[in-house]
C-alpha cells in the first residue's frame, strides 16, 4: 500500500488511514510502540480540503451536495439590482413628456433628454470593468450607488433643459456602473453548478422592474406630480445603496490599485459572438416593441388596456421561461435553451405582424416574455463561461455594452424601417432576422457544444 511522500509505513497489524475514507485523524493518536514514536499532526481545514476527491472543471456536483442558491448575498444582490433597474423604467417612460410639459421642449430635444441616460450607461460599461480591477467591486459599487442617490435628487433642482440632460447623463453612468458591478458580483456568488438558474432568477429583477416601473410612474405622476416621482426615485436608489452597504464581502480578485484603460480590460472578445445575438434581439424588441407597440396597437383598434396587459404577460412569460429553462441549461447544456428561445422569438414577431387583435397582442406578450427573458439571462451565462473567473467583469461589461448600444439604436433603425415599409412588415422582417440568428448561434457556439457532447 502506498503512503504519502515523507510518511512512514505503519508496523504490521496497525491500521492505516484509507484513502477511501478521507477525514482527519484524531490529534495526538500515537503509532504502536513497534514503530518510532511519532505524533500525527492535527488535521487542518487545508489538509482536509486536499484529501477531498477532485472533480473535473465544469462538471456538476452530486445531487446530495448541491450547493444552496438563495443565500443572503444572492438575495441582497438581486434586490439591489431590482432597485437599480427600477430607475431606468420609472423615468425612461416619463422623461420625454416631462421635458415637453416642464420646459416646452421639442420632440427632438425630448428624445435627447431620454437618450442621454443610455449614453451615460454606455460610457460606464467601458470604464467599470477596469475600475473593478483597480479598486475592487464593492468600493466601485458603493461609489456608484452614492452618486445614484445624489443624481436622483438632482432632478428636483434641474431648472433647465441642459441641466436636465446633464442629470440624465450622470444618472445613466451610475446605472451602468451599478448594474455592471452587481451582474459581475452575482456570477461569483452563484454556485457554478447552478449558474444558469441563478442568473435567470437574478435577471428576473429587471423583468419585475420593467412591469412595475412604468405603472408606478404613471400612478405617482397622475396623483402627486413629477416632484414626487423624483422623490420616489431617490428613495428607490437609497434602497439600492442600503443593499450595497449590507454586502460586507463580495468574492473578487485582489484589486491591483492601478486603473488601466486597455482593450483587454474593457472588451472581452470571447463574449462578443454571443453578445451580438443578445444585442440584435434587444434592438428588435426595444426598438420595435417598447418604442412603437402603443401606436401600433392603436392603429389596429386595440385599446390601451390590452397594451398594458401585454407587459404584465411579458413579465409572467419571463418568469415561467427562466424557471423552466434556467435549470435545464445547467443540467443539459446551452442548446436546450438557445434554440427554443430563438425560434419562439422569431415566431413572436411573425404573430405580432399578422394577428391584429387584442387576443393576438396578449398571446404575443406572453410569448415574447417566454423567449426574451430566458435569452437575456441564458446567453449571459454563455458569455461569462467563455472567460476565466477573474474576467467575469469584463465579459459582463462587454455583454451589456453591446446590449445597451443596440437598445439605444433600436428605435431609430426600426422607426426608419417602419416608415419605409410599415410596422407590420418591419415586425415580419424582425422575425426573419431572428431566424437567421438561430443559424448564427449554431455557427459560433452550437456546433462546438454538439461536437463536445459527441
Amino acid at each position: 500500500m502506498l503512503s504519502a511522500p515523507g510518511t512512514r509505513h505503519p508496523a504490521p497489524g496497525t491500521r492505516h488511514p484509507s484513502t477511501r475514507h478521507p477525514g482527519p485523524e484524531r490529534p495526538g493518536l500515537e503509532r504502536p510502540s513497534s514503530t518510532r514514536h511519532t505524533v500525527e499532526p492535527a488535521a487542518t481545514p487545508s489538509s482536509i480540503e486536499r484529501r477531498r476527491p477532485m472533480t473535473a472543471p465544469g462538471t456538476r456536483a452530486p445531487a446530495a451536495s448541491r450547493p444552496p442558491l438563495w443565500t443572503r448575498d444572492f438575495v441582497l444582490v438581486s434586490v439591489g439590482y431590482l432597485f437599480v433597474s427600477m430607475i431606468f423604467y420609472l423615468l425612461m417612460t416619463s422623461m420625454a413628456l416631462y421635458a415637453v410639459e416642464r420646459f416646452g421642449a421639442s420632440d427632438t430635444v425630448a428624445g435627447v433628454v431620454t437618450g442621454s441616460f443610455v449614453l451615460g450607461a454606455v460610457v460606464t460599461r467601458l470604464v467599470t470593468p477596469p475600475s473593478m480591477e483597480a479598486w475592487g467591486r464593492r468600493r466601485t459599487m458603493v461609489v456608484a450607488m452614492v452618486l445614484y442617490v445624489l443624481s436622483s435628487a438632482a432632478y428636483l433642482v434641474a431648472s433647465s433643459v441642459p441641466l436636465l440632460i446633464a442629470v440624465r447623463f450622470v444618472q445613466g453612468m451610475c446605472f451602468g456602473a451599478g448594474a455592471t458591478v452587481l451582474a459581475t458580483a452575482v456570477q461569483s456568488i452563484i454556485p457554478p453548478s447552478r449558474r444558469s438558474e441563478g442568473t435567470g432568477w437574478f435577471s428576473t429583477a429587471m423583468t419585475v422592474s420593467s412591469a412595475i416601473g412604468p405603472m408606478t410612474a404613471i400612478l405617482v405622476i397622475s396623483r402627486f406630480g413629477y416632484e414626487w416621482l423624483f422623490v420616489t426615485a431617490t428613495l428607490i436608489t437609497l434602497g439600492a445603496l442600503v443593499c450595497a452597504l449590507a454586502l460586507r464581502r463580495i468574492p473578487e480578485p485582489t484589486p491591483t490599485g492601478r486603473f488601466r484603460l486597455t482593450r483587454a480590460g474593457i472588451f472581452a472578445s470571447e463574449a462578443a459572438p454571443i453578445a451580438v445575438i443578445t444585442a440584435a434581439a434587444g434592438m428588435l424588441y426595444g426598438g420595435g416593441v417598447l418604442a412603437f407597440l402603443a401606436g401600433y396597437a392603436r392603429d389596429h383598434g386595440i385599446g390601451a388596456t390590452a397594451t398594458s396587459v401585454f407587459f404584465l404577460l411579458f413579465a409572467l412569460g419571463t418568469l415561467v421561461g427562466r424557471f423552466v429553462l434556467g435549470p435545464l441549461q445547467d443540467r443539459r447544456g446551452d442548446d436546450v435553451l438557445a434554440y427554443p428561445v430563438l425560434i419562439a422569438y422569431a415566431v413572436s414577431f411573425v404573430l405580432l405582424s399578422q394577428w391584429h387583435t387584442a387576443t393576438g397582442l396578449l398571446v404575443c406578450g406572453f410569448l415574447f416574455g417566454l423567449s426574451h427573458g430566458p435569452l437575456i439571462s441564458g446567453f449571459q451565462t454563455i458569455a461569462v463561461q467563455a472567460v476565466p473567473p477573474q474576467k467575469f467583469g469584463v465579459a459582463t461589461g462587454t455583454y451589456f455594452l453591446l446590449l445597451d448600444i443596440a437598445t439605444g439604436l433600436g428605435p431609430i433603425i426600426v422607426g426608419v424601417a417602419g416608415a419605409a415599409i410599415g410596422l407590420s412588415s418591419a415586425y415580419l422582417l424582425s422575425g426573419a432576422v431572428m431566424a437567421l440568428l438561430t443559424a448564427y448561434y449554431w455557427f459560433v457556439h452550437g456546433r462546438h457544444t454538439a461536437s463536445r457532447a459527441a
